[in-house]
């Protein structure tokens, strides 16, 4: 939803085997052959285990695209609000300088259209109960929050970020949960990157086998309780996750037995709803709905990524 803001995986595998300064390699091409036999995390793994990288070198590979569009000077105001877990103490043209840079820069964006939908109800009883996010970049939560105080005469902050369970959230707030982590920003002082989280980065595949064997860890604890007590909306994954699978599995069949106990007409109803762009072939189309119905997913099935606003506005209505 960040593209091209940030980077795919193909671009910022390339980006970490760059670091290899004491052999002359292509690293897209590298990258492509990595990609080919190995999955994102696992090729990311490969490259920190070659190359003993750090989260910095994460950290600048992810924002290098984003950084190209500013001065130093631009930097630095645009990162503050960007990564400011407190934002409700900006003055309201900090705020909208903001939110002309990525207008001005990347006028498309998913993210934008998905925080301005969202704006609309955060104030109201239909505002989400929290966002997931498995993104390690807060470039949403801050677009939550712009659009959020241009809709209340309050202008106060709307959404809190949580990293980890001893997070400070405020009950009047919504949650934005980074359950894969958060990375710090670049050239932002340490004291203003308040709340990276990179104990619980889940980019590597030894990170991600590390919190799918557990299951009773701040993340998967928060996945499962908005899983279990509330309607989920999924923008963006491919449903491919064996750790996320598993999660939804498990609910769906808890639910689908409950129901079935209580003689429900409902027992297979679905929970959940999964936002992605339409298949060229109808068939196609009908076997993914195949392949994620047992989740208890519906697919909505989009034409274009520019439909998602719409389409959350006609969901929330």
């Amino acid at each position: 939803m960040s593209l091209p803001a940030f980077p795919d995986w193909k671009t910022l595998v390339s980006r970490l085997i760059s670091n290899d300064t004491k052999h002359k390699i292509d690293a897209i091409e590298l990258s492509e052959g990595l990609l080919a036999e190995f999955s994102p995390d696992g090729a990311i793994e490969a490259v920190f285990e070659r190359l003993s990288l750090s989260s910095s070198h994460l950290s600048e590979a992810l924002y290098l695209d984003m950084m190209s569009k500013f001065t130093k000077e631009e930097w630095l105001p645009f990162a503050k609000i960007l990564g400011d877990s407190s934002p409700g103490a900006w003055q309201q043209s900090s705020w909208d300088a903001f939110n002309a840079k990525i207008t001005k820069e990347w006028p498309d964006l998913t993210s934008t259209k998905i925080a301005r939908a969202l704006s609309k109800v955060t104030h109201n009883n239909k505002a989400p109960k929290a966002v997931i996010s498995f993104n390690a970049e807060p470039l949403l939560h801050a677009q939550l929050n712009y659009f959020s105080r241009k809709s209340s005469a309050s202008n106060s902050k709307r959404f809190d970020i949580l990293v980890r369970s001893t997070s400070n959230r405020a009950p009047d707030r919504i949650p934005y949960y980074f359950i894969h982590g958060l990375l710090g920003i670049p050239e932002l002082p340490k004291k203003l990157n308040k709340v990276i989280s990179n104990e619980k980065l889940v980019f590597s595949e030894n990170a991600y086998l590390n919190l799918s064997n557990n299951n009773y860890s701040w993340q998967s604890n928060q996945f499962i309780s908005a899983a279990t007590n509330t309607h989920m909306v999924f923008i963006g994954l491919s449903m491919t996750d064996p750790n996320l699978r598993k999660w939804l599995g498990w609910i769906h069949s808890l639910r689908i037995t409950e129901l079935s106990s209580q003689n429900s007409k409902s027992a297979t109803s679905t929970q959940h709803y999964c936002i992605r762009k339409r298949p060229q072939k109808k068939e196609l189309q009908q076997w993914i709905e195949s392949a994620v119905s047992h989740l208890g997913i519906r697919i909505v099935w989009i034409d274009s990524w520019s439909e998602i606003g719409e389409t959350l506005d006609n969901m929330l209505c």
